[in-house]
């Protein structure tokens, strides 16, 4: 079994069983993955191939750089046949993507999921500026296909047959290790796309909003001020935590540190965690979720599900908060 040792403690590779475990993991590191200039949307729509054949993609993710980029992104588990599934689902991709019906189905698709949530919606426009959401898309879509395969194990077998396809596809391995003892603290390795230097056109040093209102900047937090965010992925609730967007993330104390909740059951030891290798304990900006003791809350709290909304309001500020469903 391998072991990854961190600050004295071991952590172990957890291999994930199926494909819906190893999901929302990709989604939640995302902008680790794809940079900070980068969005990620999981696609249900399938697109259709000349020939007739249909093929789902896991996602599509768009790097929003000096060339603004969109990938296919297909989230593989080694243990899947690598010709009967693997190879041929990126075939499919390649066909699929040449079918002139397929543009306008993943530029409608995409757009309509960018609407649909207010935050991605603004995050998208401040990326284009005056373009149109539809229009830029549309010449995104249009542009010679790029696929992304993550795979939490990558051998020599998958390399050698994807430098045989039409369209050479990235590969990128992650891997997950959860901590000995605490099974819902997680270490993730792996080589991001993107790096997560690249220059971002938002200034993060101005305040930004997060359900309709402003949010203070590091020391300006007071007690009073608020923020709620809605669960988005099932791991919240099966790991306990909450997920939090890099916006809203000096709300809370730095990096490791520990901060109380006051909840329904008692108050809770928390912290915010989840960040880059090398982060320093006390960096405002480092980490992208707030967990530790929330198990029993989560139990407690079977109505807590995608879409869900919480809202944490702040009683003494970098020390204290309060934890309640809206």
């Amino acid at each position: 079994m391998n072991t990854l040792l961190v600050d004295g403690a071991k952590y172990h590779l957890w291999t994930p069983e199926k494909e819906e475990e190893f999901h929302p993991m990709i989604k939640e590191h995302s902008k680790e993955i794809f940079g900070e200039n980068s969005i990620y949307l999981p696609i249900e729509e399938f697109l259709i191939s000349p020939a007739g054949r249909g093929v789902m993609p896991d996602g599509f993710a768009i790097v929003f750089s000096q060339r603004p980029e969109m990938y296919i992104v297909e989230v593989e588990l080694s243990s899947h046949d690598l010709d009967k599934h693997i190879i041929e689902q990126i075939n499919r991709f390649v066909r699929a993507i040449k079918n002139p019906e397929n543009s306008k189905k993943i530029a409608d698709d995409i757009e309509d999921k960018i609407r649909s949530n207010p935050m991605d919606e603004a995050f998208v426009k401040q990326q284009i500026g005056n373009k149109e959401i539809y229009k830029f898309l549309s010449d995104l879509v249009s542009q010679p296909p790029k696929i992304v395969i993550i795979i939490e194990n990558k051998d020599d077998k998958l390399i050698e047959a994807c430098e045989n396809l039409k369209v050479s596809p990235i590969i990128r391995e992650f891997k997950t290790y959860v901590r000995e003892g605490a099974p819902t603290v997680h270490a993730h390795l792996f080589e991001p796309i993107y790096p997560s230097s690249l220059p971002s056109k938002i200034a993060i040093e101005k305040p930004l909003t997060e359900v309709g209102r402003t949010m203070p900047l590091i020391g300006e937090v007071k007690a009073g001020d608020s923020l709620e965010i809605a669960l988005r992925v099932p791991s919240e609730k099966k790991f306990a935590y909450f997920h939090i967007d890099k916006e809203n993330r000096r709300f809370f104390p730095g990096y490791k540190k520990d901060f109380a909740l006051e909840t329904d059951i008692g108050d809770i030891k928390t912290r915010v965690t989840s960040a880059h290798a090398g982060a320093q304990v006390g960096d405002p900006d480092a980490g992208v979720i707030v967990q530790g003791n929330l198990k029993q809350w989560y139990g407690k709290h079977q109505e807590a599900n995608i879409g869900t909304k919480v809202r944490f309001d702040c009683i003494d500020p970098y020390k204290r908060y309060k934890l309640s469903i809206v």
